[in-house]
């Protein structure tokens, strides 16, 4: 009776082993029915730029099995077929998808690569997320500002110019004229915007115009313009009486005419001299109506007292009247200036009235606007 069981054992022992091979053959009958599957090798790493509606993909694959990469986004609904030519595995392919052999819009995509030999086999999948700039991005960008300009003693350009906008800003492209009218285009870069930057060959007559670039992250392959900015506004101090129209109202001999005391130079050999007695005046015909800041006089020869002019008004043509502005008394500088509340005027005159000694000895009437080019 025992050793009936212990044979009753070993059957159903057998009948279980069995059963469980059979089970075991039939789920790798599923992947066994059309063959053993073969696959090549996949993309072994990959590097990515983003760019305006395409990206450029630098990969690294050894396998020289692969003849080409089937590349999928857009949720696999968009691909393109690459071939991979015979290379070192140590180099690197590329393929721009974007120019002509897809469209990609704008936003993060995951990429999806496949390798292919040419028996049909392929690789596993290999994935990449990238990120590719369009119009959205453009309309985000904004131009650097300017925030004064001036010119210096040299009369170079000196623009200074606001902080950056964007951490994605590279630089500004800047346009204008020189002083031969030859076009000039050129590059400044973002850390040099924050020092004020000086052109020292630049006709500030013209218009001078700028965008500001950007290259959005690190790795993109293409670099964005603002709009062109509207021309820069160039704000100077000048001499507006300089070699402008006089008429005196005498002069001591045809040698010391109206036109000396705006020629610019200060000599005794270039001045104004009016007859010994009376009132006397200089008017400057400014060709257009300026605001007016200041003015300043030179005048005198040596350093006699009574060659500085005494008494004098400085007056502005308002509406064919002449107004004054400064009065000055009891003046011994061979050398005066005022600053003015701002007036508005084509015509300026200094009106010297009839005092003792009041001979007037001008080198130079000098007379100043704040004038905004372009």
């Amino acid at each position: 009776m025992k050793k009936i069981n212990m044979a009753g054992g070993l059957l159903l022992l057998l009948i279980v082993v069995v059963s469980a091979c059979s089970d075991m053959n039939d789920l790798h009958d599923i992947y066994l029915r059309d063959g053993e599957i073969t696959y090549v090798g996949r993309i072994d790493s990959i590097k990515s730029f983003g760019g305006r509606d395409r990206a450029l993909i630098q990969y690294w694959i050894t396998d020289p099995r692969v003849k080409n990469l089937h590349i999928f986004w857009n949720q696999k609904r968009d691909s393109i077929v690459v071939p991979v030519p015979a290379h070192d595995p140590v180099d690197s392919l590329e393929v721009i998808i974007g120019d002509g052999n897809g469209v990609i819009t704008e936003g993060d995509h995951t990429f999806f690569f496949y390798s292919h030999d040419d028996r049909g086999h392929r690789s596993i999948v290999f994935e990449s997320l990238i990120s590719v700039y369009g119009d959205r991005y453009q309309a985000s960008l904004i131009n650097r500002p300017v925030s004064s300009t001036e010119l210096n003693e040299n009369s170079d350009l000196v623009i200074n110019w606001g902080g950056s906008i964007s951490s994605d800003e590279i630089g500004i492209l800047i346009s204008y004229l020189d002083n031969n009218d030859s076009p000039i285009e050129s590059f400044i870069a973002s850390e040099a915007l924050t020092n004020p930057v000086i052109f020292d060959n630049i006709n500030v007559t013209q218009p001078i115009s700028y965008r500001t670039m950007f290259v959005p992250g690190e790795s993109a392959i293409d670099t964005f313009y603002t709009e062109v900015a509207e021309s820069i506004k160039v704000t100077l101090i000048d001499n507006i009486a300089l070699n402008k129209n006089t008429i005196v109202s005498d002069m001591l001999n045809s040698n010391y005419h109206g036109g000396n005391a705006v020629d610019g130079v200060i000599s005794s050999d270039s001045r104004w001299v009016s007859t010994p007695s009376g009132s006397h005046w200089i008017e400057v015909d400014l060709g257009q109506p300026y605001p007016i800041r200041s003015f300043q006089t030179y005048n005198g020869s040596g350093n006699a007292p009574n060659m500085a002019i005494k008494n004098f008004m400085f007056q502005v043509n308002i509406d064919g009247e002449w107004a004054t502005v400064v009065e000055v008394s009891d003046n011994t500088n061979h050398s005066y200036g005022a600053t003015l509340e701002e007036v508005t005027t084509d015509k300026v005159r200094l009106f010297v009235p009839d005092y003792p000694d009041n001979q007037v000895r001008l080198f130079e009437l000098e007379v100043y606007s704040i004038i905004t080019l372009n």
